[in-house]
C-alpha cells in the first residue's frame, strides 16, 4: 500500500502536453477501488499501487502497462493551473477567430501603447 494512504474517492490527475506549442490540459479522475497491486479509476484506467517519482522528483503513480505515464494526487494548485490554462486557451481561440477592423486595431494599439 502507499505511504499517502489513498482512499476510495480521492482524486488524481494527469497533465497532458500537446504535441506542438505550449498548450496542455489536465484530466482528473476519481479512485473507484483498489486491488492488491492496482488502483482502479472510475474511467477504468489502472494505476500501479506503488508510489514512484517523476523525473523532477515529485510523488506520482505510474499507469499500468505504461510506466512513463504519471498520475498525481490532485491538489488545489492543479485545479487552479487547469482553470488558468482553460482561460488562456479560450482567450487565444477568441483572438484567433476575431477579425479586427482598422478602427479596432487602432483602439487596441492605443490601449496597449500607453503613454510612451
Amino acid at each position: 500500500m502507499t505511504q499517502q494512504k489513498l482512499k476510495i474517492g480521492d482524486e488524481v490527475c494527469i497533465k497532458i502536453h500537446q504535441r506542438f506549442g505550449n498548450k496542455f490540459r489536465y484530466e482528473f479522475d476519481t479512485i473507484e477501488r483498489f486491488t492488491k497491486t492496482q488502483i482502479v479509476l472510475k474511467s477504468g484506467i489502472k494505476l500501479i499501487n506503488e508510489e514512484s517519482k517523476d523525473y523532477i522528483g515529485n510523488l506520482c503513480f505510474s499507469q499500468y502497462r505504461d510506466r512513463y505515464t504519471k498520475w498525481y494526487i490532485a491538489t488545489k494548485e492543479h485545479h487552479l493551473e487547469h482553470e488558468k490554462e482553460q482561460n488562456r486557451q479560450k482567450i487565444s481561440n477568441w483572438f484567433d477567430s476575431k477579425k479586427f477592423t482598422d478602427e479596432e486595431k487602432l483602439n487596441v494599439y492605443n490601449l496597449l501603447k500607453g503613454n510612451d
